[in-house]
C-alpha cells in the first residue's frame, strides 16, 4: 500500500502546476480504511456464524476542475470531483451456514474492486468540506459460491461481479495540504444475473480517511447564477436504444442444489440471450438532466419447460430520467409492464420493473451512444445488458 501511495504521489507531482498560479486540475490522494456491517443475507436462509468484524480500505486518485478550466457542466455540478482506485473489502473471517447443509460453513472471500466514483460537494469553505458521492466499479471474488466446498456463500456466486457504492463524506481541512474525514456508505456487489446464485452481498460502512492535495486545494464558489441553456443540444428527443443483455436461469441453479439432478454441485450456468428495444420522447429542461416517458420491448431468448422462466415478451412503459456530465449520462428508469407471456416476476406479481445503467456519448452533439444497464425488480437483478442508441 505504501508502494502504491508513492506511485500515485509521484505521478500527480509530475502533471501537477507550479503553485504561483491557478492550476488547471486540483490533485487528491485519498487513503481510508473501515468496518462494515452485512445485511439483507437471511432472505435465502443464510445465517453469519461471527469471525470477527468485516473491514475495508481504499486509495484513489481524485481530480477536479478549476475555475480556470470549468466548462458548462463542471460549474452546473458545483466543481464536482472524479475519482478513480482500489479498494479491497474482507468478509472472509464470518462463516456462511444455510439451512440446506447446516454442518458446512462456508466464506465470501475477499473482493479486489477497481472503481471510479463521481463526488459533489454541499458545503465547501477553506476547513470544511462535505457532500455525497456515487460510484461503479468491477470486483474480483477470491471465494466465490461453490457447489462442493463452499455451498453457503449465496451471497457472491461468480469470480468477477458488478460494483455499486453510494454515500456522504464529511473532511477537515487542517491546512490546504492536508484533511481527515469520515465517509459513510453502501456497498453492493452482484453478478447482475449473469452467473448464479445471484444474492449479493449488501454491506453499510463507515472510514476515517486521510486526503493529501498535491496541487494546493481551492476554496470556490459553488452557486453558478448561468444556466447554459443555450449550449443545450435540443429540449425534444426522440430516444431510440436497442441491445442485448444476458441472463443465468435462477430456476437452473436451485435445481442443482438437489443431489438428484445430474448438474449437482455445478458453477457453470449458461448465460442466455435477452433482446431488448426501447423508445422514448425525453424532454432536456437544462443541460444536467433530460425526463420523459417510453415504452421498452423485451424478447427472452431461451425455453426451459421444466422452468417458470420460460421464453416469453414483455411490454411496458416507463418513466425516463437522465443526468449528464460531459459525454457521460446516468440513466434510470422506473416502469410497469402492460403485456408479459409467462414472465415470473409478473406472475409473482411484481408488475413493475427499474433499471440503471450509463450512457458514453462520443461527439459533442449528444446524439449517438453506447451504453451498459442492469435491469431488476425491487433492486433484484433480472438481467445485464449493453446497447447502443440515437437521439433525433
Amino acid at each position: 500500500m505504501s508502494l502504491l501511495l508513492s506511485v500515485l504521489t509521484t505521478l500527480a507531482l509530475c502533471i501537477s502546476e507550479p503553485t504561483d498560479t491557478i492550476p488547471e486540475k486540483e490533485l487528491h490522494i485519498q487513503a481510508e480504511a473501515g468496518v462494515a456491517k452485512l445485511f439483507g443475507y437471511n432472505a435465502d436462509g443464510m445465517d453469519l456464524t461471527g469471525g470477527g468484524q468485516p473491514y475495508f480500505g481504499t486509495i484513489a486518485l481524485s481530480w477536479k476542475a478549476t475555475e480556470r478550466s470549468a466548462d458548462a457542466y463542471d460549474k452546473l455540478w458545483g466543481l464536482p470531483s472524479l475519482e478513480a482506485g482500489i479498494s479491497v473489502f474482507n468478509s472472509d473471517m464470518m462463516g456462511i451456514t444455510v439451512k440446506d447443509k447446516p454442518e458446512l460453513i462456508s466464506h465470501s472471500g475477499k473482493l479486489l474492486t477497481a472503481f471510479a466514483d463521481f463526488q459533489r460537494d454541499l458545503i465547501s469553505t477553506s476547513h470544511w468540506q462535505s457532500g455525497y458521492l456515487f460510484g461503479a466499479g468491477f470486483g474480483y471474488c477470491t471465494r466465490p459460491y461453490n457447489g462442493t466446498d463452499n455451498f453457503g456463500n449465496r451471497l457472491i456466486g461468480a469470480q468477477w461481479n458488478i460494483y455499486f457504492t453510494a454515500g456522504l463524506y464529511a473532511r477537515y481541512w487542517v491546512d490546504h495540504r492536508n484533511a481527515i474525514g469520515l465517509d459513510v456508505s453502501f456497498k453492493h456487489y452482484s453478478n447482475g444475473a449473469l452467473d448464479r446464485p445471484n444474492k449479493g452481498l449488501n454491506a453499510g460502512g463507515i472510514a476515517l480517511s486521510y486526503t493529501r492535495s498535491i496541487t494546493e486545494r481551492l476554496v470556490s464558489s459553488q452557486r453558478v447564477k448561468e444556466n447554459y441553456e443555450s449550449l443545450i443540444p435540443d429540449r425534444w428527443l426522440i430516444d431510440i436504444n436497442a441491445g442485448w443483455g444476458g441472463k443465468a436461469i435462477n430456476g437452473v441453479w436451485q435445481h442443482s442444489l438437489s443431489p438428484k439432478d445430474p448438474n449437482y454441485g455445478t458453477t457453470h450456468f449458461h448465460i442466455h440471450s435477452i433482446w431488448r428495444a426501447h423508445a422514448a420522447l425525453l424532454y432536456r429542461y437544462s443541460l444536467k438532466y433530460a425526463s420523459g416517458i417510453g415504452i421498452d420491448a423485451t424478447r427472452y431468448d431461451f425455453q426451459d419447460p421444466t422452468m417458470k422462466e420460460n421464453g416469453h415478451y414483455t411490454l411496458g412503459i416507463a418513466a425516463n430520467h437522465e443526468a449528464y456530465y460531459n459525454k457521460v449520462s446516468l440513466a434510470t428508469t422506473l416502469g410497469w409492464y402492460l403485456y408479459s407471456t409467462n414472465y415470473s416476476p409478473v406472475a409473482e406479481k411484481k408488475p413493475y420493473y427499474e433499471s440503471i445503467g450509463f450512457n458514453y456519448y462520443p461527439a459533442s452533439d449528444q446524439k449517438f451512444y453506447v451504453g451498459i444497464q442492469v435491469k431488476a425488480h425491487l433492486l433484484k437483478a433480472d438481467w445485464t445488458g449493453v446497447h447502443a442508441g440515437y437521439k433525433f
